[in-house]
């Protein structure tokens, strides 16, 4: 069985899941946050109008879906440590570290 090498990059260890560097990559890229965050919000209206007509009350769907918003926004502020991308060798401007 072959053994991954671990790489470091200025004391950083490199990620070897192409799984998880695509993901790092992903999450901090700009547009994908944008799409995220602020488009995230839009799927929400017709959440809302749908629980409407499923008979759920004006203030119960309010309230589900403050939560999911909440939820979202908690997401991308928890998530928002660009140092990360230090473990794809990348600095926090998305240029590769030398």
């Amino acid at each position: 069985m072959k053994v991954k090498e671990e790489i470091y990059i200025q004391g950083v260890k490199q990620e070897q899941n192409k799984f998880k560097r695509a993901g790092i990559w992903l999450w901090y890229n700009d547009w994908f946050r944008i799409i995220f965050i602020m488009l995230g919000v839009w799927w929400l209206i017709p959440l809302m109008l749908y629980l409407r007509y499923l008979g759920m009350s004006q203030e119960d769907s309010s309230d589900l879906i403050c939560g999911l918003y909440l939820l979202i926004f908690f997401i991308g502020m928890v998530f928002n440590d660009y140092s990360n991308l230090r473990r794809i060798g990348m600095n926090e401007y998305r240029r590769k570290l030398k």
